[in-house]
């Protein structure tokens, strides 16, 4: 088949894009011709450190989708405008199916548009809601792009549920959960630390991640583990946020941003933690960190919202606490410093259930999604 999968911002640091990359590699060796074409990325920080597998087209201008009122007509034309450069690739690559996988909610209808046009068929991936949630235009938008669709995928069942809520197709959804390179994690070698180590991977965004609640448990866990330090990999606009915080705490030498690390390292960083702690303030569409750090045998603290316990068994590769307290998530983190038995056997059973999520395993049930659902030819 050929295959053109839509994402946003391919060159940044994020779970989507990850999804994006490994998928569309993973398809590529099942023998598929793939493309991968992005919305533009205007940042500077948190980018790929490493050349995609993936073949990527960059368009000009994200297409997005604006309601039409008396005193914006306009948007009528722009709408369609800004949908005509992705038809025009669309029409010209002449895929058998384009995979949509933006979580913009603007952006989900100039697709679908774009798909139309080029009468090409469409397959849409949701992942987590947003606070794009309360506007009502844009769920009608979504709706109606998600009708346009042959098949609707969730990365989660939290997050076809959240999206059912207001657009009934989402209801049918196929749901497919993120995957991990086990291959990769296996081969990796713990980081040699000078001290035991919390460890945590995130974009630097307080609005989705609660990582100066991290900060906050850390500091209130030092007086009983003066040992213990916390590293944190990822960037994002909150660094200075975050350094500031770090140092009203006096967390100087004790806890560490490390910046955008390279996937081998991140591994590395994964099998030499204690423990992997993430705490979300916005529900997660699934997590694929939980999955990285399951997949080295390490046990995970993160919160219990969204698609999270449907990976993150608690009690069984990790615990789960409440969004937004400090306190519940210190008590969670003390519970498994004070029980190396009780983490040695969370982090055997972690890497056992994330056996079930290879990449290779995630592109087969793409596929057949591709293939059943959408009545498409191998080849």
């Amino acid at each position: 088949m050929r295959l053109l999968l839509i994402t946003e911002e391919f060159h940044r640091v994020g779970g989507v894009q990850e999804t994006v990359e490994r998928l569309s590699a993973a398809l590529a060796q099942r023998g598929h011709q793939v493309l991968v074409v992005s919305m533009p990325f205007d940042g500077t920080e948190a980018v790929h450190l490493a050349r995609p597998a993936a073949a990527c087209l960059t368009l000009a201008v994200a297409p997005r989708y604006k309601p039409i009122t008396w005193r914006h007509l306009e948007r009528l034309f722009k709408n369609d405008a800004g949908s005509a450069e992705l038809a025009g690739v669309v029409r010209r690559w002449a895929p058998d199916l384009v995979n949509c996988h933006v979580w913009s909610w603007d952006r989900f209808q100039p697709v679908a548009l774009a798909c139309r046009k080029a009468r090409v068929k469409l397959a849409i991936t949701l992942y987590d809601c947003n606070p794009m949630l309360r506007q009502p235009h844009l769920q009608s938008a979504v709706n109606r792009a998600l009708e346009c669709a042959r098949a609707v995928i969730a990365v989660s069942q939290a997050t076809a549920r959240q999206f059912a809520g207001f657009a009934p197709a989402a209801a049918q959804a196929r749901v497919i959960h993120c995957g991990v390179e086990l291959a990769a994690a296996d081969a990796a070698e713990a980081y040699g630390a000078a001290h035991p180590y919390l460890f945590c991977a995130s974009r630097l965004a307080l609005e989705s991640k609660a990582l100066d609640l991290l900060l906050a448990a850390f500091s209130g866990l030092l007086p009983d583990y003066p040992e213990l330090r916390l590293l944190i990999a990822g960037e994002g606009d909150d660094r200075a946020a975050l350094e500031s915080q770090i140092a009203a705490l006096g967390l100087g030498g004790r806890a560490e941003l490390l910046g955008a690390c390279p996937r081998r390292q991140l591994y590395s960083l994964f099998k030499g933690a204690v423990l992997f702690v993430l705490p979300s303030r916005m529900p997660e569409g699934l997590g694929i960190a939980h999955l990285e750090a399951m997949a080295c045998g390490v046990p995970v603290v993160a919160t219990n919202s969204g698609g999270t316990p449907e990976i993150v068994k608690h009690g069984r590769c990790g615990l789960l606490v409440e969004p937004d307290s400090p306190i519940a998530l210190a008590a969670a983190i003390r519970t498994l410093l004070d029980d190396a038995a009780r983490r040695l056997q969370m982090g055997a059973e972690g890497r056992r259930l994330a056996a079930g999520f290879d990449w290779s395993d995630v592109a087969r049930q793409y596929e057949r999604v591709y293939l059943d659902e959408l009545n498409l030819r191998r080849f």
